[in-house]
């Protein structure tokens, strides 16, 4: 009798098991979902902080979410690292983050990790490895990398020279409204005498705030090559790329107000873009400023 109650009470008892096994088995796929749910939410937090400025807050939440595997949470922390935004800047732990992101396939930590590579920031300098990286990217059609493989091509670094293949990535960066890759393929076109086609990619960059573009712009209507010359014109694009910064914007922005071309002759604005060059160390500008060449000191 006690050996029957025992067998009985044993196979409850594995019923009941079976039964939580069951249950446990149709409720796994929930608990995968509320898990990348929950490190998609944390991602979006880091975000919502990263906008705010509140760096140090976007770090946390994307650390929570990048130990779950979270993709955009590992580019997001490796970003954070790269900048040293809400964190000390740690470009080998930018790179371990971005690498993560890269496993699975993210087009930015790859292109990220490439230009880690090319210029030895957080790893050993590796042209190689940074034009596997861009491959990768640039196989996604992301437009950055694109460019950077351009680049690569360009300079030969990583690979054989070659000025065709740097054109064709450049053009297809260019295609989807890249202004880095407009402006490499204006610049392309420039250097084969194609001054029209030139301008017209530059215009594309220059109308997106590109700086780069902004001043060759105004370097091709100032000299009339693409466009009918216009001193008016150039002075607006050079004023555009010198308000960003841009040191030969602004020692031809200064040159243009020494020799009354596209505004009216004024030595001591000529003098101020000057030495706003001459800070960033250019040399022109700094002869200038030694000199009374075009205009005497105010």
């Amino acid at each position: 009798m006690k050996i029957k109650q025992h067998i009985k009470e044993q196979m409850r008892q594995n019923i009941i098991f079976l039964i939580f096994l069951l249950i446990f088995s149709c409720l796994i796929p929930f608990l995968s979902y509320s898990s990348a749910y929950s490190a998609k939410q944390e991602n979006e937090w880091g975000n919502h902080y990263y906008k705010q400025k509140n760096y140090t807050e976007a770090v946390y939440w994307y650390n929570k979410a990048a130990e779950q595997g979270y993709v955009y949470a590992e580019y997001n922390l490796g970003h954070a690292y790269f900048y040293g935004h809400g964190v000390h800047q740690n470009y080998t732990e930018a790179v371990y983050w971005y690498n993560k992101a890269a496993d699975q396939g993210d087009a930015y930590a790859e292109n990220n990790l490439g230009l880690a590579y090319s210029y030895g920031h957080g790893v050993h300098q590796n042209y190689y490895e940074a034009v596997y990286w861009y491959n990768k990217a640039a196989d996604q059609g992301f437009a950055r990398g694109e460019t950077n493989l351009g680049l690569a091509y360009y300079h030969g670094h990583g690979v054989k020279q070659n000025y065709y293949e740097a054109v064709y990535w450049w053009k297809k960066a260019a295609d989807q409204g890249n202004a880095r890759g407009e402006t490499q393929l204006g610049f392309a076109y420039f250097y084969g005498d194609d001054y029209t086609e030139a301008v017209y990619w530059y215009k594309k960059a220059a109308e997106q705030g590109y700086v780069y573009a902004e001043y060759n712009l105004g370097y091709a209507y100032f000299y009339g090559q693409g466009v009918k010359q216009n001193y008016y014109e150039a002075v607006y694009w050079y004023n555009k790329a010198a308000d960003q910064g841009f040191a030969d914007a602004e020692y031809n922005l200064g040159s243009a107000y020494a020799l009354g071309k596209g505004v009216q002759k004024n030595c001591s604005k000529a003098v101020y873009w000057w030495e706003k060059a001459a800070d960033q160390g250019d040399a022109d500008a700094k002869q200038q400023l030694s000199s009374s060449q075009f205009c005497n000191k105010p």
